[in-house]
């Protein structure tokens, strides 16, 4: 049964990792779930083992000894292999969360790019569609033109740049 649910977490940690989405995330959380189940009936399966070696020679027969041994050597075993998968849940998580932390930076970069492209034309708008007589070639009937021909071109640059840095 351990093995079969460590095969299926090495499954889900490939899927998770080839493609970040709900489904793997959710089937990653059911294993955790099933390997604290197992882990907590271990444990109690491995203390009761304990309880009964202490009544050697009373209730259990001295040549049954080395079969409860093996059987608690067994439990300590399985404990430390559930131990190992508990971690490997919890590093592939974490391991997602990373990944979706670095898609969310991914994107954060375009849309600040995106922001800071389309903050210039508009803030240059802004300050020219105020009702002052005294704006450079604001009077020029061809400062509409020169105007815009600004903003396309700190535009051009502004995407540039970007694309320079791999924002875009």
């Amino acid at each position: 049964m351990l093995d079969n649910l460590d095969e299926d977490l090495d499954r889900v940690e490939k899927k998770l990792f080839l493609q970040p989405t709900k489904e793997p995330v959710a089937k990653l959380l059911a294993n955790k779930r099933k390997v604290i189940i197992f882990r907590r009936n271990l444990v109690a399966l491995r203390d009761l083992v304990l309880t009964l070696r202490q009544f050697e020679g009373k209730f259990i027969s001295v040549k049954n000894i080395p079969y409860f041994q093996d059987v608690f050597d067994h439990l300590i075993r399985l404990s430390d292999k559930t131990d190992l998968m508990r971690d490997m849940v919890a590093t592939t998580f974490e391991g997602y969360l990373s990944i979706l932390s670095n898609t969310l930076n991914e994107v954060m970069k375009r849309l600040t790019a995106l922001t800071v492209i389309l903050m210039v034309p508009t803030l240059i708008a802004g300050i020219y569609g105020m009702n002052f007589r005294f704006l450079p070639v604001s009077a020029n009937p061809s400062g509409f033109y020169a105007i815009l021909g600004l903003m396309i071109s700190l535009g051009a640059v502004l995407i540039y740049y970007f694309r320079k840095k791999k924002w875009l």
